[in-house]
């Protein structure tokens, strides 16, 4: 999406970004298992719940709709917005009004810089995208045809369900392999942590085959499987990590 090469920059020096009136930060890993938790809240697909009605819907309004009956979802919805806005629970309100044909309308009011922004449904979804996005999370295309989106989250899911590495473990492995201090890395946003610990896997795994090749004790029919440690060559630059992934690689976290 355009939106998110306009701000490469500041996700990569993870600074804040101001996008339609509204301040994102990037969650830091000291809240990880926090912002995990939460994370489902911006990972619903409205089409997995086969109803029209529920399609027709904003994400605002079925997020507002499901707040209304699950107070663990209000919860997480609540959270996921104070870790991602830097803003606390009373600065958070819903406002409903009825149209002449007696639909109600939902909006979203959020408090930043003591000023009140009022966020509709399809604000709401651009920045919601955009968390997900400054955070390495699964951006959801709805356009995409939904039997491959199942197929990608089924593969994902089985790809990751042996055991998986905690959150512990990822951790003390990356200051191993970078020598920095876990105390620090806890105060790195997730995204670097996340982009940290692939160019590690990826360095380890490149260092090993051409060790191998070099040394003569295997030949690889079309080359080194990883051609370069600088580049990851299983997906590009802008794929996130789907909702099964985030679950698996973090101790499945995600309800």
């Amino acid at each position: 999406m355009e939106i998110f090469e306009k701000y490469a920059s500041e996700i990569l020096f993870e600074q804040p970004i101001k996008y339609l009136g509204i301040v994102t930060y990037p969650v830091i890993m000291k809240d990880v298992f926090k912002f995990y938790k939460c994370a489902g809240v911006l990972l619903i697909n409205p089409l997995d719940f086969n109803d029209p009605k529920v399609a027709s819907m904003s994400y605002l309004e079925l997020i507002i709709g499901l707040c209304q009956f699950q107070e663990e979802f209000r919860k997480n919805f609540v959270d996921i917005l104070c870790l991602s806005l830097h803003i606390t629970e009373d600065d958070i309100k819903i406002n409903s009004t009825e149209d002449e044909d007696g639909m109600i309308e939902h909006t979203l009011l959020i408090k930043q810089d003591n000023i009140w922004k009022v966020v509709n449904g399809g604000m709401f979804t651009k920045i919601k995208n955009l968390i997900c996005y400054q955070n390495g999370l699964e951006v959801l295309n709805l356009r995409e045809n939904q039997d491959i989106i199942k197929a990608k989250r089924a593969m994902a899911s089985l790809n990751n369900s042996g055991s998986n590495p905690t959150i512990g473990d990822q951790v003390y492995s990356v200051s191993v392999e970078t020598g920095v201090d876990v105390e620090e890395i806890m105060n790195w946003s997730i995204n670097r942590f996340n982009e940290v610990l692939k160019a590690c896997d990826r360095l380890i795994h490149y260092k090993i085959y051409r060790s191998a090749e070099m040394g003569g004790m295997v030949t690889f029919k079309n080359g080194s499987p990883i051609k370069s440690w600088l580049k990851n060559e299983e997906r590009s630059d802008t794929a996130m990590r789907s909702v099964s992934e985030v679950s698996s690689s973090f101790g499945g976290v995600i309800k």
